[in-house]
């Protein structure tokens, strides 16, 4: 388990593995109904596209402090990532620090929700009210551009309201579990290895206040279960 501090939050990268005794098992979270158990709403299917304005008040009802500025809203971006500010089409990870785009990203790279997967190679979200807690779940996503899919991601991205220490705090984990890719093939991935691969962390959108994953936009980062 690898701990990051950024501002006003904990953020907490939290990994599941699938076997083997030396690591201890952390999944995503689930329970929350729907068909499959991480809620019932969802982002529409799409290639780069986003969820539009989501009011988070009712988990956070002072709304969350980020790098000194507070939200009552967010966008959940179908390439692994919420903004506070506006949607976010990127589809090739940057490196942060960059100015302009507040951002929590579990896993920023360029995924695909078109193919009909049945209720996998989509995007979840549940708002936990008595918990004060926002879930998203990316179940079983594709990469750009795949016909079939023999390999998905599945990872997430938990919010959890803090106001008991202070109005606005909250804390971030970021879970995973069976990451098979890393790149879109619009990135230079190839198989969905290689080229620019996925960026995780914390964007202040000031162009100087950040915290990435060590892992970030390198080939490494497919192995971020075992972190």
């Amino acid at each position: 388990m690898v701990a990051v501090a950024a501002a006003a939050l904990l953020a907490t990268v939290v990994t599941s593995h699938s076997g083997g005794a030396a690591h201890a098992s952390c999944p995503v979270l689930g329970g929350f109904g729907g068909p499959v158990g991480y809620g019932s709403s969802t982002v529409p299917k799409s290639d780069d596209g986003s969820s539009s304005s989501i009011p988070i008040t009712s988990a956070f009802p002072n709304g969350v402090g980020y790098f000194g500025s507070t939200y009552g809203a967010i966008y959940i971006n179908v390439n692994g990532n919420i903004t506070f500010t506006s949607q976010l089409s990127t589809y090739t990870p940057y490196a942060f620090p960059v100015s302009g785009t507040p951002m929590i990203a579990p896993w920023f790279a360029d995924v695909d929700t078109r193919r009909s997967n049945g209720d996998a190679n989509n995007i979840y979200y549940h708002f936990d009210t008595a918990g004060k807690r926002l879930i998203i779940t990316w179940y079983a996503v594709d990469y750009y551009s795949q016909s079939y899919a023999p390999g998905t991601n599945t990872f997430q991205v938990v919010l959890t309201n803090r106001d008991n220490v202070a109005a606005g705090d909250f804390d971030v984990e970021f879970r995973f579990q069976n990451i098979n890719w890393t790149t879109g093939s619009a990135s230079g991935g190839s198989g969905g290895l290689g080229g620019t691969p996925a960026q995780v962390g914390f964007n202040a959108g000031n162009g100087v206040d950040y915290a990435s994953h060590p892992y970030s936009r390198t080939s490494s980062v497919v192995n971020i279960e075992d972190a």
